[in-house]
């Protein structure tokens, strides 16, 4: 995670979101007295976020996603063939 001032941001906007891009990093930028600092991130980045949360939203899914995991760690795995679907 990057963080920056507000001011360094808008001098260098086009800089900062070409970094997020191509490195897939989150910029932080904290406001000034009780205001919430901001977070910024590429969609994709955001997408993935989102993604992950609703997978893990039930214990049902996160059982299923964890029970694959341990599965596929264990080389318990069946190769198929693209050619016989």
């Amino acid at each position: 995670m990057t963080t920056t001032t507000m001011r360094e941001l808008r001098a260098n906007m086009k800089t900062y979101f070409d970094t997020l891009e191509d490195d897939k990093d989150v910029l932080l930028v904290p406001r000034q007295g009780n205001r919430e600092a901001i977070v910024i991130m590429t969609l994709s980045e955001y997408n993935s976020i989102v993604e992950t949360e609703y997978l893990l939203s039930t214990d049902e899914n996160r059982t299923v996603i964890e029970k694959a995991m341990r599965e596929l760690d264990g080389g318990e795995v069946v190769e198929l063939n693209e050619s016989k679907l």
